[in-house]
């Protein structure tokens, strides 16, 4: 998966984004979404009671947190369309070891911002 297929900058959904480079066909892989496997109680932990951005939830009491500064996954900046004019044009997928990419959903253009679903326990 070439690293140059997306970039990061400002957004007319929220704040920062995800944008597609090159163009990305459908059903292929946009990026990925890097960060550190943890449990329920670091979780609790880091959070508390906060929003837990930047945070996958794998299930099974595990989370995959990718908001360290340092962590290099461009996929934590994706936004999601909920609430705006526009549609989610990617989907999160996880592998059984715990991998974590965006999937286009469809196809997706030059310089169009890279979407992606929440989840409704995010908005809850």
């Amino acid at each position: 998966m070439p690293s140059n297929r997306t970039r990061v900058g400002p957004s007319s959904v929220h704040g920062i984004g995800l944008f597609a480079r090159t163009f990305v066909r459908r059903g292929r892989i946009v990026t990925g979404y890097g960060g550190v496997v943890i449990d329920r109680a670091e979780f609790d932990r880091r959070y508390g009671n906060d929003r837990a951005t930047f945070v996958v939830d794998l299930g099974g009491g595990r989370y995959l947190d990718a908001r360290d500064p340092l962590e290099p996954s461009k996929g934590k900046w994706a936004n999601d369309a909920r609430g705006t004019p526009y549609r989610n044009n990617a989907k999160m997928v996880t592998y059984p070891d715990d991998r974590t990419y965006l999937v286009a959903l469809r196809d997706i253009r030059p310089d169009e911002e890279v979407l992606v679903a929440y989840g409704d326990d995010y908005w809850s």
